[in-house]
């Protein structure tokens, strides 16, 4: 799998498992801990994926670009999650806005 194919599938993920439920179940805070599988099972996941990437990203500009906007749509997720735990429904919704902006390829 080449760093194209592999930055696609950590995107697609977010999208699948995270963004389109979120969006089709809403997104407030208890709907948000009822999907499954978990914000915190899906950061999990997409740490390790995004760690490989990271691996296979060459020095080429374009594949440290896919490297920096996964970690960084993981680092959202994280803080999604934070907001999830601290009950915080305005900063989870200015998130979600900021993660759709990064999930795109």
């Amino acid at each position: 799998m080449d760093t194209a194919s592999l930055y696609q599938k950590i995107i697609s993920i977010i999208q699948e498992k995270f963004i389109n439920p979120a969006n089709r179940y809403g997104l407030k805070i208890a709907e948000l801990r009822e999907l499954d599988p978990s914000i915190d099972d899906l950061i999990l996941h997409l740490n390790g994926l995004n760690g490989i990437l990271t691996l296979f990203a060459k020095d080429e500009h374009s594949e440290m670009n896919m490297s920096i906007d996964a970690s960084q749509c993981v680092v959202i997720m994280g803080r999604i999650a934070q907001a999830i735990r601290q009950e915080n429904q305005v900063e989870i919704d200015k998130l979600m806005i900021e993660l759709e902006k990064h999930a795109h390829f």
